[in-house]
């Protein structure tokens, strides 16, 4: 049985999408390096496909950490062995998976939704199975809405249907969930809109409960380990379970925040399980295209600690100002992941109007206990798995019902331009097209298209001819023309658009993103920070363009010009955790440190603390260096990292370093 319905979730405030496009340096997409143990050929093809920013798509960083009870719309599989919840407005999430006779959810169900800095569009959250597609990381559309319906089986089962199109790709996709006995059956369709081969990703990422005795199968002996390096990824071979004489497929073992990309032999069957003591716990298998397989894994370092409840405690920030001690009842989770590739650091090209499917199945085994030898426990697993996943039939549809929840206009749009309908289990209507995206559907229509929303961002570079092709071209065009031209990598294009949509009127947005094209990409530094600081005097108080202020001011070392911006600020930008952060480090530039320490201490809260991010520590270690300086009569120069660290520690409550 399928039912749509609302379910509430203690949960934190999503907020809008940032009208701040997201224009980057061209060289922040990170470098991998093999070393030698990785075998010839083995990582060729590390780093292709990566992208530096994610336009079209808008940022999402306007999240807070106050909880409240809040609805959200549901998809609810449900027979007598199962129950499985899927959130179709935050990417479709399997949220829950309850397994009636094991009485227990087989994926980590998380207590509160709490959003954090972890996704390629900032917002994410931890638990159930995200479905990550296009471009490597956590999906554009991990906290966007999705296509959702009901389709009737032929074999009379329900069967959830949740469709979108991604952008940057080209690339119309499907989830189909249904159920048959003590499974969850998945069918995941991918088409390739485009007339030429594209760039295609998929990562199925499964939370499970963390405990002292959790451990994970996979049926390999070898696996990609990386460690980080500033701006990149060095990727070793090892063998698994042993490494240095530690069974690393228990999750206590882990001491450091890592990934383990595991090398599943091509005649093996693809699964991956997680299991507590008692041998219980859930399996996930695939068709063999499904073949890279994944653990990462927090750790018990401070850092990843604090990770690991800052997106599963909603008490974490009480706790970490009383110590950061472990309260009853707080759940720890780790992920296990299944991908078309052997790791995330690379992508593979889908043929032009080329189709991908494959199924996959979710379900709970018993193999009485979890302890003894790792092969023997992965030959007993193994027997669970069927030689073959048959669910065509499951999935064979005699009914479609209306649609009931809508997703994005984009797919419309694109098949409008292309003249053509992409894929015909995805159905994108006209009702699905938003007020910012009706400028492009005016344009289609040959209306007199003004438009004025900041938010309307496109990547298809047949919409720049669109736009060009208009005789009186408005700022607004000029400023789409020249957000588009800097996504498709034209920047000498985006200047030139960004500047002429300056000259006929100046807003806040185009002159924020003419600013970052000077920073970033021209590194022209004054005239970049001189057109940021003209924005932000036309919108003081938005957040988004305040913080790209603070960055600006931090580069450019304008410390005493944001200290000024965030004194004569209304109390919630001064309440903003990463504004905070930055006028404590415009302090520190300004050797104003006791003034700094205001604000730079165990009560800052950076509610968008990105993963990876050592912002804060660095801040710390800067401010503090100049304190042990002024105690001990040592120039700062000569006093290391290390040293700083050993007199005045960073405080659990603002530590988030991984690695």
């Amino acid at each position: 049985m399928l039912k749509f319905e609302k379910i509430t979730l203690d949960s934190t405030n999503l907020g809008c999408g940032s009208t701040i496009p997201d224009i980057q340096k061209p060289s922040a997409v990170p470098f991998f390096i093999c070393d030698e143990s990785v075998g010839e050929g083995e990582g060729g093809t590390f780093g292709t496909g990566m992208v530096a920013s994610t336009l079209p798509y808008t940022m999402q960083n306007m999240y807070d950490r106050n909880f409240a009870p809040r609805q959200y719309d549901a998809a609810i599989l449900e027979n007598e062995y199962l129950r499985a919840e899927f959130i179709p407005a935050l990417g479709g999430r399997l949220w829950s998976l309850y397994d009636k006779k094991m009485k227990r959810d087989l994926v980590y169900k998380n207590d509160s939704l709490i959003f954090a800095n972890l996704a390629l569009r900032n917002a994410w959250f931890a638990g159930g199975v995200e479905w990550n597609i296009g471009v490597r990381g956590h999906t554009y559309f991990t906290c966007d809405k999705m296509f959702a319906r009901k389709v009737v089986g032929k074999k009379g089962n329900d069967i959830l249907r949740m469709y979108e199109f991604e952008e940057i790709r080209g690339l119309a996709y499907c989830i189909e969930a249904t159920l048959r006995d003590e499974k969850l059956l998945i069918r995941i369709s991918v088409k390739n809109t485009r007339n030429e081969p594209t760039y295609m990703y998929w990562w199925s990422n499964i939370a499970v409960e963390e405990t002292k005795d959790t451990r994970i199968f996979v049926p390999a002996n070898k696996t990609f380990v990386t460690s980080y390096r500033e701006g990149g990824y060095r990727i070793s071979k090892i063998d698994i379970p042993m490494r240095d004489g530690v069974d690393i497929s228990y999750a206590r073992n882990s001491k450091i925040a890592i990934d383990y990309f595991y090398d599943v032999p091509k005649e093996s069957k693809k699964w991956v399980s997680g299991l507590e003591k008692d041998g219980k716990g859930l399996l996930q298998c695939s068709d063999p295209i499904l073949q890279g397989r994944k653990t990462f894994l927090w750790g018990k370092e401070p850092g990843g600690h604090h990770w690991n409840r800052w997106l599963t405690n909603k008490n974490e920030t009480a706790d970490m100002l009383i110590g950061g001690e472990k309260r009853d009842g707080v759940r720890d989770y780790l992920e296990i992941q299944a991908g078309l590739c052997k790791t995330q650091f690379e992508h593979f090209l889908i043929d032009a109007k080329a189709e991908l499917t494959w199924n996959e199945e979710y379900f709970g085994i018993d193999i009485g206990t979890n302890e003894g030898d790792y092969n023997e426990l992965c030959r007993k697993i193994d027997s669970h798995v069927p030689e073959r996943l048959d669910n065509d039939d499951m999935f064979d549809e005699a009914e479609v019902e209306p649609i009931t929840y809508f997703g994005c206009g984009k797919g419309y749009l694109e098949e409008r331009l292309a003249g053509e309908k992409f894929y015909e289990k995805c159905d994108f209507t006209p009702e699905s097209v938003n007020e910012a995206e009706k400028y492009y559907l005016d344009l289609l229509c040959g209306k007199e298209s003004i438009g004025d929303d900041k938010t309307a961002f496109i990547y298809n570079k047949k919409w720049q001819s669109v736009i060009e092709a208009k005789s009186d071209k408005t700022f607004f065009d000029c400023y789409i023309l020249g957000v588009n031209a800097y996504a498709n990598l034209d920047y000498d294009k985006a200047y030139q658009y960004l500047k002429k949509s300056c000259e006929l009127k100046k807003e806040y947005y185009n002159l924020a993103s003419l600013g970052l094209i000077l920073l970033n990409v021209r590194e022209l530094f004054d005239e970049g920070y001189e057109c940021i600081r003209d924005a932000v005097k036309l919108n003081p108080e938005y957040i988004p363009l305040a913080i790209k202020f603070g960055e600006a001011a931090i580069k450019c070392e304008k410390y005493n010009d944001f200290i000024s911006f965030y004194d004569n600020g209304k109390t919630e930008l001064q309440s903003n955790g990463r504004m905070k952060m930055y006028v404590g480090q415009c302090l520190v530039g300004e050797g104003r440190i006791e003034e700094a320490k205001k604000y730079i201490n165990k009560e800052l809260v950076v509610e968008d603390v990105r993963e990876g991010e050592y912002a804060i520590s660095n801040i710390w270690v800067m401010l503090y260096r100049r304190e042990l300086a002024k105690k001990t009569g040592i120039s700062e120069d000569t006093i290391t990292d290390a040293e700083v660290l050993k007199a005045y520690p960073i405080p659990y409550a603002i530590d988030f370093r991984m690695h």
